[in-house]
């Protein structure tokens, strides 16, 4: 398969490829949605839950859900320790995300994913550029270029002209505005 695209946002994330015809195509998760939500959830002992599901344990156990983890990448500071002491950093936690949403397009697309043109946003620092190329690695994914998200929008948004003309992007995104 050629690369895909992953979009790992701040409160939500999506992967795409482009299909035989040469049209982007959003990949959907393992629940058909669209988006799966930037979540994780620590059941002790257990492996973490990603996305909706993580959301929905949120509302009874809190302080087991962690989400915007993105804003803190590159940093070292521990988010979490499981029962087994094993520690988390952002980047594990990134990591972690970019696994589950690998995992769903190999089970839609029933093919092996390993390269990727990852978003990030246009104010991101090296150190959080840096974690984002981490995570992807740890994830098994090499990413191929990292761009930014409103120039991915743009490039996307021109895809199917067929005429010259000047678009505006507004990034709105879900934290990183």
């Amino acid at each position: 398969m050629a690369a895909i695209g992953l979009d790992i946002g701040t409160t939500r994330c999506k992967a795409s490829f482009v299909d035989e015809t040469g049209r982007a195509q959003i990949v959907p998760n393992r629940r058909g949605d669209l988006f799966t939500p930037s979540a994780i959830f620590f059941e002790d002992g257990k492996n973490p839950i990603v996305g909706v599901e993580a959301l929905a344990e949120g509302y009874l156990q809190p302080e087991l859900v962690h989400t915007c983890f993105k804003r803190v990448l590159g940093s070292q500071d521990v988010l979490y320790t499981d029962v087994n002491g094993k520690t988390y950093t952002a980047t594990d936690l990134q990591t972690i995300l970019i696994k589950a949403v690998k995992e769903d397009v190999e089970a839609r697309l029933n093919e092996t994913v390993d390269e990727a043109v990852i978003t990030v946003p246009a104010n991101f620092q090296d150190h959080k550029k840096q974690a984002t190329l981490d995570a992807a690695k740890a994830a098994g994914i090499k990413t191929l270029k990292l761009l930014h998200e409103p120039t991915a929008a743009g490039l996307a948004h021109a895809l199917d002209k067929k005429q010259d003309q000047c678009v505006v992007v507004y990034d709105l995104g879900g934290g990183t505005f």
